[in-house]
């Protein structure tokens, strides 16, 4: 029996599971694991990807991917178009041959409703936190707990959506939230407030 070109899905998945979600305006690369009868393909391989487009139409049609001796690769055309992308890679490897189809993402970066872009949502994000700090305060200076811990779990919530677009402040703000939850139920338990 002849030998077959296997696409391991899992190896694939392995390759895109840090970048199975890519963002619009930006570079898709692709790479896919070449296996011929459970070894690494020949440096003759070659493979060939065709991309559709989440409304069926095609991307990219029959490209040759590079052969980088574990995997080809192929860096997709930046794209305005979010949604779900379906990619088919067809292999040769001297007379053996194989493919695999597989689906990635491509998302809007505005179409991330947490983030601020217009007015409106600045507006609410800041409400947001106001609400957030007050209760906190009220929580710290009134010696209630339920206050403070509500404003932690809000102050929680607001910096969440902050960490989408504004990734560094989102990431301080949620540090602290899980500090304020952690001493403002602590002083639950224990009775201090």
């Amino acid at each position: 029996m002849k030998k077959i070109i296997y696409i391991l899905a899992f190896l694939l998945m392995i390759s895109l599971v840090n970048a199975s979600s890519f963002k619009t305006g930006t570079p898709i690369n692709i790479n896919i694991p070449c296996v011929n009868d459970g070894n690494q393909c020949s440096g003759n391989s070659t493979c060939q990807i065709t991309v559709f487009f989440p409304d069926s139409s095609v991307f990219v049609n029959g490209s040759l991917m590079t052969n980088n001796g574990n995997y080809h690769n192929l860096t997709l055309p930046k794209t305005d178009i979010s949604g779900t992308y379906t990619a088919s890679v067809y292999c040769e490897d001297g007379t053996d041959h194989g493919h695999v189809t597989f689906i990635f993402d491509v998302e809007n970066v505005t179409d991330i409703s947490f983030c601020p872009n217009t007015t409106h949502g600045l507006i609410k994000l800041i409400i947001g936190l106001a609400i957030a700090f007050a209760l906190v305060l009220l929580g710290l200076f009134r010696d209630s707990g339920i206050f403070g811990l509500l404003g932690s779990f809000t102050w929680f919530f607001v910096s969440f959506q902050l960490i989408n677009c504004f990734f560094a402040i989102g990431t301080i703000m949620m540090i602290l939230s899980f500090i304020m939850i952690i001493k403002f139920s602590a002083d639950l338990f224990t009775g201090n407030l």
